[in-house]
């Protein structure tokens, strides 16, 4: 590893560990949006992440159907 690339790793996280203090001042009642997101529901309606965990979920279960059905295909 150059010794760009080492610095650039060195400038990455001194960076991290400079920026955390900082979010410790942003006072707790500006993320008051967070307030409706529930992870813990297992409703596809409940919010915009479940929806988007839902989806991903079963996209990937067609995706691993269809390369299960072509690796059939293939076998005979």
């Amino acid at each position: 590893m150059g010794w760009e690339m080492h610095l650039t790793a060195w400038i990455f996280g001194l960076f991290v560990l400079a920026i955390r203090p900082l979010t410790n001042k942003i006072p707790v009642d500006k993320f008051s949006f967070m307030d409706a997101i529930d992870l813990e529901t297992n409703n596809s309606k409940a919010n915009i992440i479940t929806r988007w965990a839902d989806r991903a979920t079963d996209d990937l279960t067609a995706i691993g159907g269809e390369e299960a059905a072509e690796a059939a295909a293939g076998a005979r």
